[in-house]
């Protein structure tokens, strides 16, 4: 069985979370729980979902994290860690 993995932005290239069953998006976290029920919180948001590689990309908030400026580079930082993972 292929289930999901979690991984964060500008993280090392190692999982935050595997073997992920479900996911919901609840305000500004993100629960995922696997097929045994473990789980795991984590504030933040999807940023995309790959189906074909069983990944999970994440977004994690830290506290006052959310100027514009940040956020521009948030999705500058999102494509650059996509094209290491290709």
């Amino acid at each position: 069985m292929c289930l999901a993995k979690a991984f964060i932005i500008n993280s090392s290239k190692q999982p935050i979370f595997e073997d992920i069953a479900r996911l919901r998006v609840l305000g500004d976290r993100v629960e995922m729980e696997t097929l045994f029920g473990e789980e795991k919180v984590v504030p933040g948001r999807v940023v995309e979902i790959d189906f074909s590689n069983s990944s999970i990309l994440l977004d994690e908030y830290r506290e006052n994290d959310d100027s514009l400026k940040e956020r521009e580079q948030r999705q500058r930082n999102t494509v650059a860690w996509k094209q290491t993972q290709e």
